[in-house]
């Protein structure tokens, strides 16, 4: 006879609707235990039924793939089985989504909404969570005034106010345990500069440690068991973020494509000289970082693309493109290339654009905005990135560097000429095809629009737009903020750059696009404010024709 599970099977995250384009879609699920899951997928307005069932696997998310579907069509997402959530009040969510069009067949308006910075632990500190910018988004994916959701990294933070010396993130946690094994194991301290293997080979020093190879190998066994708990307290901290109602209401009723940035896995990560490679599983950063990555795979990175985890830790690349209802998305790495993508096959020339993000990058960069890139058909196209492509101008950067370690990984700081590289083959790819072409960044905490120019010249505009959901700066952080954005605005080979005044308060980015005449498509910008008491919004119309210093941000309540 067969055994009958007393306990009932539970949803531990998701429904959560990934890559959607005019034939298909990925949707992710995570269970606590061993199932056969069916999802159908009905066409609202025909009732009609597509089916896929999976084998799932508790504590590891499965992808259900679809296929068949029509183009511009609402689906709504259905669980067959008799199954619970890991919290009850998400049992009785919707999930809904709608197909993308057909080449050549783009619909007349597409909003794009961007978001970046969500903290789950600052969430709970909110007096009013009904004026969370998740609360607002949520209502916005549900009426379809948002239609394709970016993420633009920091969907988690695994290491939630460690910067700050504070010891309750799973990265303090981790680092705790693993320093803790050692001490265990070793009969020292593990230190960050200097581990072991170091101390054995200096005949000057007098922490010997006796039976080393027998220690060692019992370091390695307790490490497999610390990676067992590490895993799972990431991905816990990935179920304690997306299982807030109104963040699992946005992630269940719109696709999602994210990239990832530092504080998926650690503050600075892939800028701070810690990490050294995948292989060195000796060094807690190394070993961490692996584990991080192993859940970015699970819970972010396969929303768009199939990951063999068996073999991860060869994935040649982090960056995507897409093009959806005609228009061009290239979404731009910023941590894998500086960090487990750093390789000798992948390295370019010093100075250089591939010297800089890779050579992978730097090829799909050309791919997608070079001549006869496959961007060329389209209506409007996106560079999307973790970090602003223009902030501050080189000299002011290096000076609040000394200050401010974030710093270093901006553009202007080290990396002048690739920038400007980069800033040329945007601007070609625009001159040359007439194709509108916009920047989107998060991470910096701040929300603004940046117009660029050439000799004056107005190329095309920049969102910066974060944070969703994280403590913003204070009133004096964003005034000497606005002393470094204001104060200088001249870049190399002729380059400059103006901001708005933009917000210092929570927010996110919709860019609507709207068909003109000629077929292509010209674009409104808006931030959705949030000061924890009220919503509010910022909106632009991102004008072909805009001169320096005239640009007048119109701001309403609503």
């Amino acid at each position: 006879m067969e055994k009958v599970n007393p306990i009932k099977p539970m949803i531990t995250i998701g429904p959560i609707i990934g890559k959607v384009d005019d034939s298909s879609a990925r949707i992710l699920i995570e269970v606590n235990q061993d199932i056969e899951l069916t999802i159908n997928l009905k066409e609202i307005d025909s009732n009609k039924i597509i089916p896929v069932t999976n084998f799932c696997s508790p504590k590891y998310p499965e992808i259900f793939k679809f296929f068949g579907l029509k183009s511009l069509t609402r689906y709504q997402v259905i669980i067959e089985n008799d199954i619970d959530f890991s919290k009850p009040e998400l049992k009785n969510l919707t999930s809904k989504f709608r197909t993308t069009s057909k080449t050549g067949e783009s619909p007349k308006n597409f909003n794009i909404g961007f978001i970046s910075c969500f903290s789950s632990n600052y969430y709970n500190t909110l007096e009013k969570p009904e004026f969370s910018l998740w609360n607002s988004l949520s209502d916005k994916v549900r009426s379809e005034e948002v239609n394709y959701l970016f993420h633009l990294g920091d969907q988690i933070y695994s290491d939630d106010g460690f910067w700050k010396g504070e010891k309750n993130s799973c990265y303090a946690k981790s680092f705790d345990l693993w320093k803790k094994t050692y001490l265990e194991t070793f009969g020292v301290e593990y230190s960050e500069e200097g581990h072991k293997k170091k101390e054995e080979d200096d005949p000057k020093t007098t922490r010997k440690i006796s039976n080393l190879d027998e220690k060692k190998q019992k370091f390695d066994q307790l490490r497999q068991m610390m990676e067992t708990e590490i895993v799972e307290n990431i991905s816990d901290v990935y179920r304690k973020s997306w299982n807030i109602i109104d963040c699992a209401n946005v992630l269940r009723n719109v696709p999602n494509l994210m990239i990832l940035d530092d504080h998926e896995i650690y503050d600075d990560f892939g800028f701070d000289g810690k990490y050294v490679s995948p292989l060195d599983t000796e060094r807690f950063e190394n070993f961490y970082a692996d584990k991080a990555r192993l859940c970015y795979y699970k819970y972010q990175k396969q929303l768009n693309e199939d990951v063999d985890f068996i073999n991860y830790q060869i994935a040649d690349k982090e960056h995507h493109s897409h093009i959806i209802n005609d228009v061009g998305f290239f979404v731009q790495d910023f941590r894998g290339c500086f960090s487990w993508l750093k390789n000798p096959q992948n390295e370019g020339t010093k100075g250089k654009l591939d010297g800089f993000l890779g050579k992978s990058q730097a090829q799909e960069i050309q791919n997608c905005f070079g001549q006869g890139g496959k961007f060329e058909k389209t209506k409007f196209s996106f560079y999307i990135s973790a970090n602003p492509l223009v902030f501050f101008s080189h000299f002011l950067t290096s000076i609040a560097e000394k200050k401010i370690d974030d710093c270093k990984e901006q553009w202007a700081f080290g990396f002048r000429d690739e920038q400007i590289e980069l800033l040329d083959i945007l601007a070609n790819f625009k001159k040359n095809n007439a194709i509108n072409t916009m920047c989107v960044s998060g991470d910096v905490h701040i929300g603004c629009l940046t117009y660029i120019f050439k000799k004056d010249e107005y190329v095309f505009p920049q969102m910066i737009t974060s944070p969703i959901c994280q403590k913003p700066p204070t009133n004096f952080e964003m005034s000497v903020v606005d002393i470094l954005r204001f104060s200088q605005k001249e870049l190399q080979d002729g380059y400059s750059f103006e901001h708005t005044s933009g917000t210092n308060e929570c927010n996110y980015g919709i860019v609507k696009l709207r068909k003109n005449d000629n077929g292509t498509y010209n674009a409104f910008a808006q931030h959705i404010i949030s000061n924890g008491e009220r919503f509010s919004v910022i909106e632009e119309e991102l004008n072909e024709f805009y001169q320096k210093s005239s640009h007048c941000c119109g701001c309403g309540i609503f």
